[in-house]
């Protein structure tokens, strides 16, 4: 409210309009901050970069990307403008702000190779200001955005590297290390991805996709040992700590049940037959759930359950090819390869981008599942192909 009556009581100046603009964006109101600021643009003609800058990356946000292409080629034009020693000083800064921002443009428009260029380069020129806060720095952002990117390329390595450099602009990043997880389990890396998951949720408003892969992560590290040498307290420590962090979570239900199976065994079906049921009737439009729920029931013994679940699934999956390829995966569990198999090679469906990687999937399971070492080697190949 006061930048807004600074911008009324003085309308040439653009501070009041960037700064009237800015406490929006942190309201998560993007729309007003770009009004802020084309009002801004339109009254205060000497803050035309800084307000270009800021209208471009909330245009991006937004989606009205031509806009946003146009505001970029009118910060292009007063950059050529600055002239005067004070704003040839300013220009390293003014460029790789504009760098960060054609970045952004550039993954919204899905050019991610493009997108790459720039960042590096905002990352490893990138100055930060010294009234910056380590998480507003551009160095930071483009790390992040960076890492983000890499992980939507399957170049997991790299997206590691990149939320490693972000680490260290921003120590406590929970974002960062979000990321860094979801790279390490791309790669296999569980240990590395459960030591930064551990570290993350120390510090408060964790992330939920961190309690997530957390819980996940400590689950399976105790299902990999031998029965005997499992302990589940930290498990269960962790569990009650996301489900207080993230209450509707329906991994952590699937979790909490699976935990209490590989626990205590047979006499748990019935507690944790009650926790899937809850969370059936809680998500019931969630593929993810359903997606697991086949193989939870199947595995507990109860394949009425597990055909109900792959029904839902069939409901549910846009993609018809997926329902088939869960369908075939069912059957193969069940020892039926031969049904599986003439399932996956049915021609009636249509193959197309990006649905055709779940039959060459499904085949490789299904040469698993078979343990026909021969049938895996020509499913690999024929995956990678496809790829």
């Amino acid at each position: 409210i006061l930048y807004r009556r600074l911008a009324e009581a003085t309308p040439d100046d653009s501070a009041a309009y960037l700064g009237w603009g800015d406490c929006l964006y942190r309201q998560a109101d993007v729309a007003g901050a770009v009004r802020a600021w084309q009002a801004g643009r339109e009254s205060a003609p000497s803050g035309r970069l800084p307000l270009g800058l800021r209208l471009a990356g909330g245009l991006v946000e937004l989606g009205r990307l031509d806009e946003a292409a146009q505001e970029l080629q009118g910060v292009d034009e007063a950059l050529e403008q600055l002239t005067t020693e004070r704003g040839l000083q300013r220009r390293d800064a003014l460029n790789a702000s504009r760098d960060l921002m054609a970045a952004k443009l550039a993954l919204a428009q899905q050019r991610p190779q493009e997108a790459i260029g720039l960042l590096q380069r905002v990352a490893t020129t990138a100055k930060r200001q010294a009234e910056e806060r380590p998480d507003e720095s551009m160095a930071y952002q483009a790390w992040l955005l960076l890492g983000q990117t890499q992980l939507q390329l399957k170049q997991w390595q790299d997206a590691v590297s990149c939320f490693q450099r972000a680490l260290q602009v921003v120590p406590h990043s929970a974002v960062a290390r979000l990321g860094a997880a979801r790279a390490w389990l791309a790669l296999g890396r569980e240990d590395q991805a459960l030591e930064i998951c551990e570290q993350a949720v120390q510090r408060a408003a964790a992330p939920s996709d961190l309690w997530r892969i957390l819980a996940r992560l400590q689950l399976d590290r105790q299902l990999r040992l031998p029965p005997t040498d499992r302990q589940w307290d930290a498990v269960q420590q962790t569990l009650e700590q996301a489900q207080f962090a993230v209450p509707d979570a329906w991994e952590l239900q699937l979790a909490q049940a699976q935990m209490l199976l590989a626990k205590d065994g047979p006499v748990a079906v019935g507690e944790a037959m009650e926790i899937l049921l809850a969370t059936e009737e809680a998500h019931p439009n969630v593929l993810p759930l359903w997606l697991n729920l086949v193989f939870v029931y199947e595995n507990l013994g109860r394949p009425d359950d597990a055909d109900r679940a792959l029904a839902r699934v069939q409901t549910l999956a846009k993609n018809p090819l997926q329902s088939r390829a869960w369908r075939a995966a069912l059957l193969g569990l069940r020892g039926q390869y031969d049904e599986a198999s003439r399932l996956l090679e049915a021609g009636d469906l249509e193959v197309t981008e990006p649905s055709s990687l779940w039959l060459p999937r499904a085949r490789l399971l299904l040469a698993y599942q078979k343990g026909i070492a021969r049938e895996v080697h020509d499913a690999l190949l024929s995956l990678v192909d496809a790829q």
